[in-house]
C-alpha cells in the first residue's frame, strides 16, 4: 500500500525473518531500491508526520472569512433610489471552523503516533515472525521496489 503527498511516499511493509537469529532493522543496514539499484531514501517518521501535517489554520481564517456577508437594500420612494449597504457576520461558519481545527489538530497528532508506534526501525524480529509497519519514503515515481537488508 501507498500513499503520496508532497512527494512522499508512506508504504506499509512487512518484513518475515526466516532466519535461526533475531535481527535489528536500522538505517545504516535497511535499504529500499528499485530495479534498476537506484537507492530511495527513508524519511525519518517525525519529519514526514510534520511535513504532511493539515494546517488547522487554514480552516480558522476560511471559516471565519465565510460568515461575513454584504447586504444591499434598494427602496424607490417618490422617484428617489436610496440604496443602503451593510455589513453582516454569522458566527456559525466560525464555530465550524474552530470544531474542523480542533479535529486535524487531533488528527495530526493521531498520525504521528500511528507513524511512530509503527516503526520498523530498532525493533528486533524473532527468528520466525514477521514485522508490519509503516516506511517513508522519498520517491515521485512508482517503481517496484526491492528491499535489502545487510547483516553485520
Amino acid at each position: 500500500m501507498q500513499e503520496r503527498k508532497k512527494g512522499m511516499k508512506l508504504i506499509a511493509v512487512s518484513i518475515e525473518n526466516n532466519g535461526e537469529y533475531p535481527i535489528t532493522l536500522t538505517k545504516d543496514n535497511f535499504f529500499i531500491q528499485t530495479h534498476s539499484h537506484k537507492t530511495i531514501r527513508i524519511i525519518d517518521s517525525e519529519l514526514y508526520a510534520q511535513t504532511i501535517r493539515q494546517f488547522s489554520e487554514v480552516f480558522l481564517l476560511a471559516y471565519g472569512i465565510a460568515g461575513i456577508g454584504v447586504r444591499v437594500e434598494q427602496s424607490n420612494f417618490g422617484g428617489t433610489t436610496t440604496t443602503e449597504t451593510s455589513v453582516t457576520y454569522n458566527p456559525i461558519p466560525l464555530g465550524i471552523g474552530v470544531g474542523n481545527a480542533i479535529f486535524t489538530n487531533s488528527s495530526n497528532k493521531n498520525q504521528k503516533t500511528n507513524l511512530i508506534e509503527n516503526t520498523i526501525f530498532n525493533i528486533s524480529i524473532l527468528p520466525n515472525t514477521t514485522l508490519y509497519g509503516l516506511v517513508a519514503i522519498d520517491e515521485k515515481s512508482y517503481p517496484v521496489l526491492v528491499f535489502k537488508f545487510i547483516e553485520n
